[in-house]
């Protein structure tokens, strides 16, 4: 019905907890998933590269496996192995149906790309740079954080946008291992298509469209828009 295309789903959608939940939980799981990952994967990909032999190998073949594996399937192992205290991994708690098992899920799902992507330009790096920075005496975490870090940043960022962007609306990871009290926007979109869904609910989940698309939008400015004004 046109006359249900009006400002009151917003001021729904904004003006109650209720409606700000979604966007609050995609939000944080999408933010804390992306830092993680790219953190994980800076750490990962600098050991891939400087240190080239069978046991980098390894870890870079472990890291590509949720490339190669669909989503669902991955979620499924991990409701089947985190449902148990006597996995080694949890340290005794069972993850299964907490709020943690999604955002490992998120980290997990992110590792493949942003290392194809971060180790890409740990290759790129001129090692002449790395080797005047010892020279003077600056120590490996001086050198790493004044010489190497700048110069990824603009890959990190990048890195950090794409698996914002695709985290924020992820769904079908997300179908299985989200807490029915911290429900992602993927989940709350998806409810609101059912036959039984009230009209307000319908009305919210184009909302909802519009501030994954907003978000999106945003992200890329902040992280591209900003960087060529300053360059300018």
């Amino acid at each position: 019905n046109p006359a249900n295309f009006s400002l009151d789903n917003y001021r729904l959608a904004f003006g109650s907890p209720s409606g700000l939940k979604p966007v609050a939980t995609s939000s944080i799981y999408s933010l804390l998933g992306a830092l993680i990952s790219v953190a994980i994967v800076v750490l990962f990909a600098r050991w891939i590269t400087k240190y080239r032999n069978k046991w980098t190998s390894a870890l870079e073949s472990t890291v590509m496996i949720p490339w190669f594996i669909p989503s669902t399937l991955l979620a499924l192992g991990y409701l089947f192995t985190f449902n148990t205290s006597k996995n080694p991994f949890v340290f005794g708690k069972v993850l299964t149906g907490t709020t943690v098992i999604l955002l490992i899920a998120y980290v997990v799902l992110r590792l493949p790309t942003n290392l194809r992507v971060i180790k890409a330009a740990f290759l790129s790096l001129n090692d002449s740079l790395e080797e005047a920075s010892k020279n003077m005496g600056a120590s490996d975490f001086t050198t790493f954080r004044r010489v190497i870090f700048p110069i990824l940043s603009p890959t990190l960022k990048s890195s950090f946008l794409l698996s914002f962007i695709g985290l924020f609306a992820e769904f079908s990871v997300t179908v299985f291992l989200f807490h029915p009290l911290h429900m992602p926007l993927g989940i709350v979109i998806n409810n609101a298509t059912n036959t039984e869904a009230s009209a307000d609910a319908v009305m919210l989940s184009f909302v909802y469209a519009i501030i994954i698309m907003l978000f999106s939008g945003a992200t890329t400015y902040l992280v591209y828009g900003r960087g060529n004004k300053k360059n300018a």
